[in-house]
């Protein structure tokens, strides 16, 4: 088996990103950590091909279904598990969100409309890119985007619903196998003890 990532990304301005920025710096208080947030929707695909028909499979679906993208909104990438992520200029924090089973549906879809039965498996998810104001270090924004991410039941906290959802907290962009094992149930998920 080989996993593969699509990762999408709205090609303007995301309105959703912009209101979840604004509200963990004003209502939050981290305006003076946090200066961006940026958001991916991720797929993670098990494919029953080698790693290159693996990958040219998922590029397939990406282009010629309407199912995890439309070209004219969004910009999108494709990685194996066996590529190196490129790192980030200045401090960065990654929280990938999920909600179990989430991408079942799609797998469905792929299986019966698409007959791809080398498809094994469909996840989904959401990866959030926390960005710092100049001169905040990279445990500074953990801690900021911890605040941001993991709800108290009251004041702090909204990009993981933990009642319903699971997240985890990286110091690092999330390879493929990260978010497999992340997926998979593997680890701890709650961002209290990550």
């Amino acid at each position: 088996m080989t996993d593969v990532l699509l990762a999408t990304r709205v090609k303007a301005s995301d309105p959703t990103a912009r209101t979840a920025l604004a509200t963990l710096r004003d209502r939050l208080g981290l305006a003076d950590r946090v200066g961006s947030l940026v958001r991916e929707e991720i797929f993670l695909f098990e494919v029953a091909p080698a790693p290159a028909a693996a990958r040219d499979l998922v590029e397939g679906l990406a282009r010629e279904t309407n199912l995890f993208l439309n070209p004219n909104k969004h910009s999108w990438r494709i990685k194996t598990g066996d590529e190196t992520i490129a790192p980030t200029a200045g401090p960065a924090v990654w929280l990938l969100v999920w909600t179990r089973d989430d991408g079942a549906a799609l797998e469905e879809s792929v299986h019966r409309h698409l007959g791809l039965a080398t498809v094994e498996s469909i996840r989904r998810g959401w990866l959030w890119q926390f960005g710092a104001v100049p001169g905040v270090n990279a445990s500074v924004l953990l801690h900021a985007a911890r605040e941001a991410s993991f709800g108290d039941g009251g004041s702090r906290g909204f990009l993981v619903h933990e009642a319903w959802q699971e997240g985890r907290l990286y110091a690092d962009r999330p390879s493929v196998y990260d978010c497999r094992e992340a997926f998979g149930g593997a680890g701890v998920s709650t961002g209290r003890r990550g």
